[in-house]
């Protein structure tokens, strides 16, 4: 009877946790000295309450929220309730990612990650917080199941091909990763680490165009050499 009861709270609480949460997705794209475009869209049942995780509804708190951190701009902002949910999407510039991580948008902590120039390539760590300590127990099947239908998505666009990653490479664009976690995921970890290792760009460029200048100076020699024999043979 005491596990029944304890599931009951456990279930109850569950329902709570998950009325108050949300999805969210970014779509960031950078630029190799850091800067870049984030272009970030979450939502939540209308009138919810999502807690410690910042998700402002007005148009005037996210230009409070986020136009208040240095190397920021907040654009495009637009807000709309749809089959019970309310939208929010926004544009933000950033100077660095340094910038962009200030905002705290996504949960990636900001001392943690990074992307910087190493080795002749670009090194990237995203470092998602997630609300559990080192040991904890796991959580049970129903609170799982609850918080596994909301999703946190981050896109990346990087300056270059990914040499090696631990997300998902677009099919379409060896440039673009996706990771995705389900709040149950950043619920149940102390962390979760997004790893791209990029090829520096214009490497590939430049090699290019040095085979192809390569290869038109061998065609000029060639033809240089043929004019030269087809003339000899007139005289």
């Amino acid at each position: 009877m005491k596990k029944i009861i304890l599931i009951s709270i456990s279930s109850f609480f569950a329902v709570l946790l998950a009325l108050s949460c949300i999805n969210y997705e970014q779509e960031v794209t950078l630029n190799p000295d850091g800067s870049g475009v984030a272009k970030i869209h979450y939502w939540m049942q209308t009138g919810s309450d999502t807690g410690d995780i910042k998700a402002p509804v007005k148009e005037e708190d996210i230009k409070e929220e986020y136009g208040k951190v240095e190397g920021v701009k907040v654009s495009e902002i637009k807000v709309e309730d749809k089959e019970g949910n309310t939208h929010v999407y926004f544009t933000l510039n950033f100077d660095n990612l340094k910038a962009f991580l200030n905002t705290e948008l996504g949960g990636l902590d900001k001392e943690a990650s990074y992307f910087k120039e190493k080795e002749g390539k670009y090194d990237f760590l995203g470092v998602v917080k997630g609300s559990a300590e080192e040991g904890a127990e796991e959580m049970d099947d129903f609170t799982k199941s609850m918080l596994g239908e909301y999703k946190f998505t981050y896109l990346f666009h990087f300056p270059g091909k990914v040499l090696e990653t631990n997300g998902e490479i677009d099919e379409k664009d060896p440039k673009t990763v996706r990771w995705e976690y389900s709040l149950a995921e950043i619920s149940s970890k102390p962390k979760l680490e997004m790893k791209a290792s990029v090829e520096k760009a214009g490497i590939g460029l430049n090699i290019t165009l040095i085979i192809i200048i390569v290869v038109v100076i061998i065609i000029i020699i060639i033809v240089v050499i043929l004019l030269a024999a087809r003339g000899s043979k007139k005289e």
